[in-house]
């Protein structure tokens, strides 16, 4: 799949890959776009590019995912099962004038942990990514760091505060 400009935007433009590797996608706008591309087994990637009219053809390289395991657990180590871990797609850093956002990485991944708290991915890009979790009960962390190197990585999650009180009318 190639998407041309960011995730979730209302001008953002989508095709399929042909069998060749070759693509078309219409309707695209001037200037600087973000363009990504995903297949199964390979890591997503994303480039910017300043599109232009008579645009000469996109390349994108694909390289094969690498592993990233993860481990939800609470104060106790003891692992969360069914914690919401998000791919952080937006970079938070302040954006110049005439420069576009840069994602981490633009693509939907967003599991649960399984039963013994654990998350696996064989398709993340070979750079740093951040992730959002959260749990019922618990904390939520957001823009949690790491690179996917095969090892496992531990989260854990703090106790969600609770508070109490009355509300009365005036």
């Amino acid at each position: 799949k190639v998407l041309v400009g960011s995730e979730g935007s209302s001008d953002a433009r989508r095709a399929q890959v042909n069998l060749d590797g070759s693509f078309e996608v219409k309707g695209c706008k001037p200037g600087k776009n973000l363009v990504t591309a995903e297949a199964p087994r390979y890591a997503p990637t994303t480039i910017q590019v300043d599109l232009k009219p008579n645009q000469e053809p996109i390349n994108i390289r694909l390289k094969a995912g690498k592993v990233l395991k993860l481990l939800v657990v609470n104060k106790q180590d003891e692992p969360i099962a069914n914690a919401q871990v998000w791919l952080n797609t937006m970079d938070s850093r302040p954006i110049m004038a005439n420069e576009i956002a840069a994602p981490f990485i633009q693509t939907e991944y967003s599991p649960k942990t399984d039963r013994d708290g654990r998350v696996f991915w064989d398709q993340a890009p070979d750079r740093e990514l951040a992730f959002d979790i959260e749990a019922a009960g618990y904390m939520r962390i957001f823009g949690w760091k790491v690179k996917p190197d095969g090892q496992e990585h531990k989260v854990t999650l703090g106790n969600a505060l609770k508070i109490q009180g009355t509300v009365v009318d005036a």
